[in-house]
């Protein structure tokens, strides 16, 4: 989504959609449903049927605009924003006031102090274990240690929040790349103008935007199961309103336990599932009049599966720490136990064998 014209070239927008799309023609484009949408004509439609967001100077934003984008986040969208202009950081603060509490930025975003431009930035802090930065491996300090970041947003630390979803920041100790939970969906902020820094010639430029589409396309089309015996809330596609003839059933075919069906009803962001627990091993199912809406599956969670035996140097070499450890193998059968009892018991029955004995043969 964005304001600049679709047959320009050297700006944030091309490089965006090139990074996302990398083939050299219009058509090819077409065919990987990129579809650039300025804000005016956005329709509820359009959004609806986007299986990923990308605001790049978007300019201002409607409030019912980014109240349905809010919704689509905490239904499990994902959203990935290129901060350049002064005024994306007012869409920004509304977009956190419309999710009502369940988007909540580790920074605030405001417009650069007046007369101070952000040019020449560099990186000096990147979580090189996490997503994107992870598919680099090594190699990411060198890669991004010659890309010089201009413009872009200020930022200010916002107390009570998760520092750890600040993923990359500059040497003015603001925020470059940001990563936050909405609901069951994703916000993902670039920092930065693409089109004056220096990132978009980089050969880090198309991976980075790549794993970060693909972990937000991810988060929305790949859920694991949910853990049995473990309360369930989950929101459904936006296809699967209103709430009204929507029932739960196990493929399994059997009846199920009221705790385990939950309920399900309608919220201003959808229709919500909701269960004390959720039920044994297997796949169930949302329908409305027979035809599904809705799927997901239980299972045990695997550090509770796992059943695998340890090995004995484990107990006495790593986790003892010099303590006197001490344990028994379940397939020896030569383990040590107390058997004086035993030996003493034999001994009596033979003094006894021995004196009935010997009274026999001297009886006088």
């Amino acid at each position: 989504m964005t304001r600049q014209p679709a047959d320009a070239k050297a700006v944030s927008s091309y490089y965006l959609e090139r990074a996302i799309a990398p083939q050299s023609g219009r058509e090819q484009l077409d065919d990987a449903r990129v579809v650039r949408i300025d804000p005016l004509r956005l329709t509820s439609q359009d959004l609806e049927s986007s299986d990923l967001l990308l605001f790049d100077h978007p300019g201002k934003l409607s409030e019912d605009l980014l109240r349905q984008t809010s919704n689509l986040l905490q239904r499990g969208r994902g959203l990935l924003y290129v901060a350049a202009e002064p005024i994306d950081a007012t869409n920004l603060m509304l977009l956190s006031k419309a999710a009502a509490g369940n988007l909540k930025l580790p920074v605030a975003f405001q417009p650069p102090p007046s007369g101070q431009p952000r040019s020449n930035l560099s990186l000096v802090d990147m979580r090189l274990r996490d997503p994107p930065f992870s598919v680099f491996g090594e190699e990411a300090p060198a890669l991004f240690s010659a890309v010089r970041f201009h413009g872009g947003l200020a930022t200010r630390r916002v107390k009570g929040t998760l520092i750890d979803d600040v993923l990359a920041t500059y040497n003015d100790q603001s925020a470059c790349l940001v990563a936050t939970p909405c609901g069951a969906g994703l916000l993902v902020v670039l920092n930065t103008d693409l089109a004056q820094s220096t990132l978009a010639a980089s050969p880090a430029f198309v991976p980075l935007i790549g794993e970060l589409t693909s972990q937000l396309l991810g988060r929305d089309a790949a859920r694991e199961a949910f853990a049995s015996g473990e309360p369930i809330a989950v929101y459904l596609p936006p296809s699967a309103s209103p709430v009204m003839g929507l029932v739960v059933e196990p493929q399994s075919g059997r009846a199920l336990e009221p705790d385990v069906a939950g309920e399900l009803r309608e919220e201003a962001v959808g229709v919500l599932w909701q269960a004390p627990r959720a039920g044994p091993p297997g796949a169930y199912e949302i329908k409305r009049n027979g035809t599904p809406v809705f799927a997901a599956t239980t299972a045990i969670p695997a550090e509770e599966a796992d059943l695998s035996s340890l090995p004995a140097d484990l107990l006495t070499d790593r986790l003892g720490g010099g303590r006197d450890v001490k344990y028994r193998s379940a397939l020896r059968r030569d383990d040590p136990r107390d058997t004086g009892w035993v030996w003493l018991a034999i001994g009596c029955l033979t003094c006894l064998f021995g004196e009935l004995i010997g009274l026999r043969l001297f009886r006088s």
